[in-house]
């Protein structure tokens, strides 16, 4: 049996510069919300301080990760940095 990390429920959102937030991704597997959530924070937007946050939520609407430029990733209100072989992991 699949465990629900495998079978989807989570969502990968940011918010732009004008205040809007974007749907990226709905219903996928925390595989690839982790993979999008690399590309939101790692393309021309995000570089450009077009995105202004990028976070992953789960089927509760529960922020699972969320990114702030300046600031990185933060993992349940603790703010951490992945090590280079974790970065080359997710995507």
């Amino acid at each position: 049996m699949r465990s629900d990390l495998q079978t989807g429920g989570f969502s990968v959102y940011t918010t732009s510069a004008d205040g809007f937030n974007h749907r990226v991704c709905h219903d996928v597997s925390a595989r690839e919300a982790a993979n999008e959530l690399w590309r939101c924070t790692h393309n021309m937007s995000a570089r450009t301080g077009i995105t202004e946050r990028a976070l992953i939520v789960d089927a509760m609407d529960r922020t699972v990760l969320e990114w702030i430029p300046g600031r990185g990733y933060t993992y349940d209100g603790v703010h951490y940095t992945p090590s280079p072989a974790m970065e080359n992991e997710v995507h």
